[in-house]
C-alpha cells in the first residue's frame, strides 16, 4: 500500500480504526436517542397497549420523515465503508449495509411499542431504510471521490500540519457549537428563541439578578440557591468561550505569520477579522439551535480570547527570540496545563453553586432517591435540555482524558491500554468524588449517571488521541501502520551485529573441514 492513496482499498490501522470508532459511536448514540427515556411499560398496572408498526396519519410530517432519513446516511456511509474492508466485494457490502440497517431499525421500532410515550411506525422503518441506501450510495460514489480528497488532505498535512489543523479547530468548534444538535426552522420556536436571545452583553446576569430578588422577596432560598447556580454556570460557560478562541487565536496567527508571511500586524488584523466573523457565525449557528439562542456575551467573551491568545502568541516569540524552532513548541507542558485547567473546569461546574444544604439527609437519603439511578433524571425534563447537559460533560471528559493521554509519559507504565484504564481511572473517581460532594450541595442531585459519562468519554479521549495521533504521524511523516499505532520500531542492525550474525550462521556451500574420528586420531598418534 502506498502512502499517497491509503483510503481507496481501506487497509490503512489508523484509517481504519477511525472509521469503526466513528461507526460504534454513532451507533450507541442513535440507539440511546431513539429508545430514551426507556420508559418500558408494566402490563401488571395496565400499562400501554403494544401496537407495532401502527401507522398514525396525524404524527406523518414531513420533518419528522426527513430528519429520520438524515439520522441513518451516516450509518450507511460508515457501515459501507467498514464492511468493504472485510467483503472486499461491493455489491454484497451495498446489500448487507441496507440489511442491517433495515433490521437495526425494526428492532428499534420493535422496542419502541413498549414505550409509554415512544410510537412504533412503519414509516419509520421506511424512511431510515431510505437514508441507508442514500448513505451506502453516498459511500459509493465516495469511493470514487474521496481518494483525491484523502491525497489533498495528506498533502496539505505534509506541506504545512498548521493550516489543517487550523481547518479542523474551525469545524470543531461548528460541531461543539451546535449540541445538542437540534436544529428548527419552525417559525414558532425561532420568534421564542428571539425573545430569550440577549443582544446586550451580560444581559443574561440582570434577568438572573431580577428573577433572584423576587425570590429573596419572598424568602424562598432554594430559588436563590438557582439563581447562584445559573449565574456560575454563564460564567463556566462563558469561560470555555473564551478558552476556545484563546486557542483558534494562537492557531490563526501563526498559521498566517509562518504559512503565508504576513507580517506582525496584519498578521493580527487577519486573526481579528477571522476571529470576529467566526464568533458571530456560531452565534447566528446557535440561534437555530433549540434550548440555545444568540447571546451577544459569547461574541465578546470569543473575541476577548482571540485577543489574549495573539498577546500570548506575540509574546511567545519575544521570549524566544533567536532561539531554535524546536524550542519553540509548547509540547507537554501545555497538554499538562491544558489538562488541569479542564480538570478545574469539571470541579467547578460539577461543584457550583457551592452552598451546602442544612438538611441533605446524608448518604442514604440520596442512594435511596430515584434520581440516583443512571439517566433516571434525564428522563424527567426535555429532551434537548437533558441532551445539551449529557454531551457538554461528555465532551469535557473527552478533552480531558486526550490531554491527560497527551500529557501522560509514565515509564512505568508502557502498555498503551494500561495508560488508557488508568486514565479512565482518574476520571471516574475525580467524578464519584464530584457526586459525593453534591450529596451536601443545595440544588445538586447526586446520580450515578456522571461517573458512566466519565468513563466513557474520558475513554473516548484516549483512544481519540490514539487514532488522531496515529493519522497525524502516518499523514506527515509516513509511519508504517505498526509504528504509527504505538508498536515498539525495531531499530536496524548495525555493521558489527550484521558481520556477527554472518559468523555465528553458516553459508550454504561454503568448504567445510573434515571432521575425523576419534580413534583415527588416536591410531595416527
Amino acid at each position: 500500500m502506498t502512502i499517497a492513496d491509503p483510503i481507496r482499498n481501506l487497509q490503512h490501522v489508523a484509517v481504519r480504526n477511525l472509521i469503526e470508532t466513528a461507526l460504534i459511536g454513532y451507533l450507541a448514540v442513535l440507539v440511546h436517542s431513539s429508545l430514551i427515556p426507556y420508559d418500558w411499560v408494566n402490563f401488571g398496572s395496565g400499562g400501554k397497549q403494544i401496537v407495532p408498526w401502527s401507522m398514525v396519519v396525524a404524527r406523518v410530517a414531513m420533518a419528522d420523515i426527513l430528519s429520520n432519513v438524515f439520522l441513518y446516511i451516516p450509518v450507511g456511509v460508515l457501515g459501507f465503508w467498514t464492511l468493504m474492508r472485510r467483503i472486499r466485494v461491493t455489491w454484497a457490502a451495498l446489500l448487507v449495509a441496507i440489511v442491517a440497517g433495515t433490521l437495526l431499525s425494526i428492532s428499534i421500532e420493535w422496542i419502541q411499542a413498549y414505550s409509554q410515550i415512544r410510537v412504533s411506525s412503519m414509516m419509520d422503518v421506511v424512511s431510515n431504510t431510505l437514508g441507508m441506501v442514500v448513505g451506502v450510495l453516498v459511500a459509493v460514489v465516495g469511493r470514487s471521490l474521496f481518494p483525491p480528497l484523502a491525497k489533498a488532505a495528506l498533502r496539505e498535512f505534509r506541506e504545512d500540519a498548521r493550516r489543517a489543523l487550523l481547518k479542523t479547530y474551525c469545524i470543531l468548534l461548528v460541531a461543539l457549537a451546535s449540541i445538542p444538535f437540534s436544529f428548527t426552522f419552525d417559525l414558532g420556536l425561532l420568534v421564542r428563541a428571539a425573545r430569550s436571545s440577549t443582544f446586550v452583553p451580560f444581559d443574561e446576569f440582570s434577568r438572573i439578578t431580577a428573577w433572584a430578588l423576587r425570590a429573596y422577596e419572598t424568602g424562598n432560598e432554594h430559588v436563590l440557591a438557582m439563581a447562584s447556580y445559573l449565574k456560575m454556570g454563564a460564567v463556566a460557560g462563558w469561560a470555555a468561550e473564551f478558552a476556545s478562541f484563546v486557542i483558534f487565536a494562537w492557531i490563526a496567527i501563526e498559521v498566517f505569520r509562518g504559512v503565508y508571511g504576513f507580517r506582525r500586524w496584519g498578521a493580527i488584523g487577519l486573526t481579528a477579522w477571522t476571529a470576529l466573523v467566526l464568533s458571530v457565525g456560531l452565534s447566528v449557528v446557535q440561534f437555530f439551535v433549540v434550548a440555545q439562542g444568540f447571546h451577544a456575551t459569547d461574541i465578546v467573551m470569543r473575541m476577548g480570547g482571540a485577543v489574549c491568545g495573539m498577546a500570548a502568541h506575540l509574546s511567545r516569540d519575544a521570549r524566544f527570540a533567536g532561539r531554535p524552532p524546536n524550542e519553540k513548541k509548547p509540547g507537554i507542558r501545555f497538554a499538562r496545563g491544558a489538562a488541569i485547567v479542564t480538570a478545574a473546569y469539571i470541579l467547578f461546574t460539577g461543584l457550583m453553586p457551592f452552598i451546602v444544604e442544612a438538611d441533605s439527609g446524608g448518604i442514604l437519603r440520596a442512594v435511596a432517591a430515584e434520581d440516583f439511578l443512571p439517566f433516571n433524571s434525564y428522563f424527567k425534563g426535555r429532551f434537548d435540555l437533558a441532551a445539551r447537559d449529557m454531551m457538554g460533560k461528555s465532551v469535557s471528559y473527552l478533552i480531558f482524558g486526550a490531554l491527560f493521554a497527551a500529557a501522560s509519559r509514565a515509564p512505568v507504565i508502557r502498555s498503551p491500554a494500561a495508560r488508557g484504564f488508568l486514565i479512565v481511572g482518574v476520571a471516574t473517581t475525580m467524578s464519584a468524588v464530584i457526586e459525593f460532594v453534591q450529596i451536601y450541595l443545595v440544588v445538586r442531585v447526586p446520580s450515578l449517571t456522571d461517573p458512566i459519562i466519565a468513563a466513557c468519554g474520558c475513554g473516548m479521549g484516549v483512544l481519540v488521541h490514539s487514532r488522531a495521533t496515529a493519522a497525524y504521524r502516518f499523514a506527515v511523516a509516513g509511519e508504517s501502520p505498526e509504528t504509527a499505532i504505538g508498536s515498539q520500531e525495531v531499530p536496524h542492525p548495525s555493521l558489527t551485529d550484521r558481520l556477527i550474525s554472518e559468523l555465528a550462521e553458516p553459508r550454504v556451500g561454503a568448504p567445510r573441514e573434515p571432521v575425523r574420528r576419534e580413534s583415527q586420531r588416536m591410531n595416527e598418534a
